[in-house]
């Protein structure tokens, strides 16, 4: 499927910005099905969006398997929105908006997506679909805490090179973060520079309890399958541990190392390489639980 076939949708927030998503559905069907009807919800991480890297790979791979996949940019990302093309080829030509983003945002953001599927999606959506969420990275953080907050709408979760805490930070970087009054890098791929606002600071402080996602995925009554790469230099395999060991017996989990770094050699072209693993093993996951729940595998 080309980019071009794509269904672009504009979901509205709780604030001033809109989610912009790209639905992907099963071969004949404009929407998602009554019969068996899934949709997995595609979550992107820091520096993502729903066009980045591996996002239309596994949003197309899902839907060849049946499922239909909403990929969606965050309202605060920095990106174009739309059609994600910017009038000057910038990835991100709204860095006041990145600037702005907290995590809380992102979770906000993904419950009014979750809420915009359950309303019908403006027609487009069946209300009593199965719902599945995936993220990257910081994106895994808000699909935990989606999942964590509203168990009863989400089906399914998977979580890839996910942080056991949001606060990743150590106390010398979040002094000159707060001196600074940003935390400033370049995007390595585009040369953009970008900046966090002290209010994500002040959010994952804020929010330090809450945003143990490790500890709280004990208690977590939806399926989780957590995969991470075991020379993951940004993310450390050892917060994939962490998941598995806060054990719980309501829900299962599975964790898959994988021998690969944190975007799963993205850009590599060898088939046997650990990003197909990754993908074949997620689509299989949600297949499972979202349109073969209660039977065995």
């Amino acid at each position: 499927m080309t980019l071009n076939q794509l269904t672009i949708l504009r979901i509205s927030t709780d604030g001033d910005h809109p989610v912009w998503a790209d639905l992907y559905t099963p071969d004949g069907q404009s929407g998602v099905s009554s019969l068996g009807g899934a949709i997995v919800v595609l979550c992107h991480g820091l520096k993502g969006h729903r066009r980045w890297g591996f996002i239309p790979r596994l949003g197309d791979s899902l839907r060849q398997a049946g499922l239909a996949a909403l990929a969606i940019d965050f309202s605060h990302n920095g990106t174009a929105g739309g059609d994600g093309d910017a009038s000057d080829g910038r990835v991100y030509p709204r860095p006041e908006l990145f600037r702005q983003n907290t995590l809380d945002r992102e979770r906000r953001d993904l419950a009014s997506v979750i809420r915009w599927i359950r309303k019908g999606g403006d027609g487009r959506v069946d209300p009593a679909v199965r719902i599945g969420l995936w993220g990257h990275s910081r994106g895994g953080g808000s699909v935990l805490l989606n999942a964590l907050d509203d168990p009863a709408d989400i089906a399914a979760v998977a979580t890839w090179s996910a942080t056991a805490h949001a606060d990743i930070y150590t106390p010398r970087q979040k002094a000159r973060w707060r001196e600074a009054g940003e935390y400033d890098f370049l995007e390595n791929a585009s040369g953009e520079r970008l900046a966090m606002g002290v209010g994500f600071l002040d959010d994952l402080e804020s929010r330090h309890t809450e945003y143990t996602l490790a500890d709280r995925a004990a208690s977590l009554t939806v399926p989780h399958l957590i995969v991470h790469g075991d020379m993951d230099l940004v993310i450390p395999v050892h917060n994939a541990e962490r998941y598995c060991d806060a054990g719980s017996v309501l829900a299962e989990k599975k964790l898959v190392r994988l021998r690969t770094g944190h975007t799963f050699g993205i850009g590599k072209t060898d088939e046997s390489n650990p990003l197909r693993e990754a993908i074949e093993v997620t689509v299989d996951w949600f297949r499972r639980f979202l349109l073969n729940p209660g039977e065995d595998t």
